[in-house]
């Protein structure tokens, strides 16, 4: 059986595919009033050199729908072969 968090709890893992000083160095998912909420957390030192984390919370980003058979529509004024030249053949 799955873990499920109680609510106004999370869990956070250590970022294993942080690249730069600005991701996190831990996230993870949480339950905060019910709602299911994204954590990441940055570990920081204050003047004094005490550490400490900080932290923010997002929702989870929604599951798009599969567009890949929706047919390209150019915005207004822009020519579907123009965009096609600015960025060259795209690998499918």
């Amino acid at each position: 059986m799955p873990y499920r968090h109680q609510n106004n709890s999370g869990s956070l893992f250590r970022n294993r595919s942080k690249k730069t000083d600005a991701h996190p160095e831990y996230t993870g998912k949480g339950i905060i009033n019910g709602q299911v909420m994204m954590i990441s957390a940055w570990v920081k030192q204050t003047e004094g050199k005490q550490d400490f984390m900080s932290l923010a919370f997002r929702e989870p980003k929604e599951k798009t729908e599969d567009v890949s058979d929706v047919p390209y529509k150019p915005k207004p004024g822009q020519d579907a072969i123009d965009d096609m030249e600015k960025f060259g053949d795209v690998p499918w």
